[in-house]
């Protein structure tokens, strides 16, 4: 069975666990960085919880 990573809600998995580790959440929200400043017509909020 193959593990979702994203789902509607956002990226899922267990913290400090694999495939969920520190580099892994640091990745995504470089990608998300790079991502909306190409995108940027103007400013984006982005909310983490």
């Amino acid at each position: 069975m193959t593990r979702k990573l994203f789902g509607t809600d956002g990226v899922r998995g267990t913290a400090n666990a694999h495939p969920m580790t520190a580099q892994m959440a640091l990745a995504i929200g470089a990608a998300a960085g790079r991502y909306f400043r190409r995108e940027s017509g103007g400013t984006h909020r982005v909310v983490i919880g």
